[in-house]
């Protein structure tokens, strides 16, 4: 599956550059000085709303659709969503940007990034420096890099990249391999996040036991968000003990009715 996103991402990609070349792109990036503003910093809200309650802080997310269950739910105001995630207490905004699997949109982005006053992830598959520089114009605060998506040299040069444009990162990793490689980067603790995603990207199953496992090797200063099967305040707890900071949680927010109470029950609010 990650094959064929990764194949249709790449298609997409060139029509985006056809329409916005990266010359016309690091002109704009220049005339408004982007690379210069700082992103709003996600560290200091992973650890205020971890002190507020047991529970982990929550990265809430505006997702549509995924590629294992098909469409999830009718967004139609991203905006007004994140607002309800902000007043419910999730610690950040992730907002899917892939159209073809995920039913993202730019500008699902853009109005969420303008409604809320949280640090803003640009959740999507980076394969290109192009897009590095398209979340700095989208004014991304925290970008989304998948190490099982990317080389080596293309996970380091995304990285320092990454931080030249003052973005955040998140990196993002299924197994003790793919950490390895994320340890072997310049990690700094203010600007980068180890995201444990409890899916196997072969089967697609979850098992949140897989935060665990890969919670033993991670690097003490670097904090951790778990990401996938996260659907109560028990997982929350759990995934906790295991050293999370945060969770990355978005099925079980938007599939319900009530998304808000979801996620004050994630936080130990409304049990």
């Amino acid at each position: 599956m990650l094959k064929k996103i990764l194949e249709r991402t790449q298609q997409n990609l060139l029509n985006q550059q056809d329409l916005v070349p990266m010359n016309l792109l690091l002109e704009e990036i220049e005339k408004y000085e982007m690379v210069k503003s700082p992103p709003v910093p996600l560290l200091p809200q992973l650890l205020e709303k971890t002190k507020e309650k047991e529970a982990p802080a929550v990265i809430a997310e505006i997702k549509r659709a995924s590629p294992s269950k098909g469409r999830l739910c009718v967004i139609d105001n991203p905006g007004d969503l994140a607002k309800t995630y902000q007043e419910a207490g999730a610690a950040a905004i992730s907002v899917l940007t892939e159209p073809s699997y995920f039913e993202g949109a730019f500008q699902d982005f853009n109005e969420v990034k303008n409604t809320v006053s949280l640090p803003v992830l640009r959740k999507d598959f980076i394969i290109s420096l192009y897009q590095l520089y398209q979340s700095k114009k989208m004014k991304a605060d925290i970008i989304l890099l998948i190490a099982a998506a990317l080389t080596d040299e293309e996970l380091k040069a995304f990285h320092q990249t990454a931080h030249q444009l003052h973005l955040q990162c998140l990196l993002e990793v299924h197994d003790r391999e793919e950490l390895e490689r994320v340890k072997a980067l310049d990690l700094i603790p203010e600007k980068d996040f180890i995201g444990i995603n409890n899916r196997d990207l072969k089967t697609m199953q979850v098992d949140i036991q897989t935060t665990e496992k890969l919670s033993h090797h991670l690097p003490r200063n670097i904090h951790m968000i778990s990401e996938s099967g996260i659907r109560n305040n028990q997982d929350c707890l759990q995934v906790k003990s295991y050293g999370a900071t945060g969770v990355l949680v978005g099925e079980s927010l938007v599939t319900h009715r009530f998304p808000g109470d979801v996620l004050r029950t994630l936080r130990g609010e409304m049990l």
